[in-house]
């Protein structure tokens, strides 16, 4: 039976009464969307895995290896799958450049691990999840749920501020941070990244600016909030969608008629509040 199931697991058939994955190696297997409620992958080598939009609910990983394994949405703005990892335990994992971007984790179990840095909780829902001694200062937390989560003796990220937790009965809580990350450089995206990175985020207040002629040239923001960003010189956004995204008082006054080419701001919420750069540099935009 336990072969037979395996063989459905290869030919990425959805097999949820199999929970026995131990001890084996699915390095690089696409379990996505899949059903694998109270899955035992301990000590398994998971290295690039992707889980994107799979029933995880329960799910056991300690002591296994999930360097660069993806758990974030499946699907795009509108129709996506939230990974489910609820109750979830990784006591020991190795969780170097894990991605569990809007992943559900409310009561997971992270025992005494290191996360090393390029791993990702954006937007992810780490409500009443147990942190206890956890290392979390090389970890990208913005913005993250952490409502009655247990961080004690956690260490935190630098960019986390003491403001953001309060002390209840000896656990810290922290609630999503009010501000988005400080600044966000351009840089040569993926399709999946267009799609994806910046989709339903937290950018209030950031400096949105180029590197090296490198910008946000047809990148989704669909559904982020922007309120108080700012988009500096150069920081071209022609063909990106704003789909949803909040941009009250964001700051488009320094942008460029070719910056702005195709720039889809049909459905942004609070248009009349945002900065805009004069008339003649919006005639090709989508307003």
């Amino acid at each position: 039976m336990k072969r037979l199931l395996i063989a459905m697991s290869i030919m990425g058939l959805a097999y949820a009464d199999m929970e026995d994955y131990k001890n084996m190696s699915f390095a690089g297997r696409d379990f996505s969307k899949q059903k694998l409620t109270n899955a035992n992958f301990a000590n398994s080598d998971l290295t690039e895995a992707k889980f994107c939009g799979a029933e995880l609910a329960g799910a056991i990983f300690d002591g296994a290896d999930l360097s660069r394994a993806d758990f974030s949405p499946a699907g795009v703005f509108g129709f996506r799958t939230f990974t489910n990892l609820e109750g979830a335990s990784f006591n020991n994992a190795t969780l170097t450049e894990a991605n569990f971007k809007n992943a559900k984790m409310q009561n997971a179990n992270f025992g005494r691990i290191t996360l090393q840095e390029g791993t990702t909780f954006e937007n992810a829902d780490l409500t009443r999840a147990d942190l206890s001694n956890v290392n979390l200062s090389r970890s990208d937390l913005w913005p993250v749920i952490f409502k009655n989560a247990i961080l004690k003796d956690a260490k935190l990220p630098s960019n986390v501020s003491p403001e953001e937790l309060t002390r209840s009965g000896g656990d810290e809580q922290a609630e999503p941070s009010v501000q988005g990350p400080d600044t966000v450089y351009g840089k040569d995206w993926t399709e999946q990244e267009k799609e994806s990175t910046f989709v339903d985020g937290n950018y209030k207040g950031t400096k949105f600016k180029p590197r090296n002629n490198r910008s946000f040239y047809g990148v989704w923001f669909n559904g982020a909030d922007l309120t108080g960003a700012k988009f500096f010189t150069g920081a071209r956004i022609s063909n990106a969608s704003f789909n949803n995204a909040n941009i009250e008082e964001t700051d488009f006054s320094q942008l460029k008629r070719s910056d702005l080419y195709h720039t889809d701001f049909r459905s942004a919420k609070n248009k009349d509040k945002a900065i805009w750069p004069p008339a003649s540099e919006l005639v090709d935009a989508w307003r």
